[in-house]
């Protein structure tokens, strides 16, 4: 999307003659390039470096706490879910992660709170970021 967004303001940019100005030669390319960059391609990059910021964390954490965290495939489901949010939508996955956390964790205690019992997100990453990206579309509508 985001390069067919650059590809397109150009285009539109060339098609105007007051626009045209903003092109080389009259201006330099960096003009351009820095434009773009700001309007089309940044909340990809953020998202990008969130998604492997989390990715590397969770295989860290997982690694030092002898595989406890997530099953194997788990930090690859998590960087997903967060490329699928987006920016600012990765915000909002965060938070529904924490509430539905907290909902299992609540409904565990009260219900199994005598038995062994571990919950794993493994079949809940890629639906809460679903969740989170109604969530996201719907408060941007109003």
């Amino acid at each position: 999307t985001s390069a067919y967004l650059t590809f397109q303001q150009y285009r539109v940019w060339m098609a105007s003659p007051v626009a045209r100005l903003l092109l080389p030669p009259n201006q330099p390319i960096d003009y351009f390039i820095q434009y773009s960059l700001t309007h089309f391609w940044m909340n990809l990059m953020i998202v990008l470096a969130v998604s492997l910021l989390a990715f590397v964390a969770a295989k860290l954490l997982n690694k030092r706490f002898q595989e406890r965290f997530f099953l194997p495939e788990e930090p690859w489901l998590f960087a997903t879910a967060i490329l699928l949010a987006g920016h600012p939508g990765w915000i909002y996955y965060a938070a529904a992660l924490l509430a539905v956390a907290l909902l299992v964790s609540s409904i565990k205690y009260k219900v199994l709170s005598n038995k062994e019992w571990r919950f794993s997100f493994y079949w809940l990453w890629l639906p809460v970021a679903i969740l989170a990206i109604i969530i996201l579309r719907v408060l941007n509508t109003h």
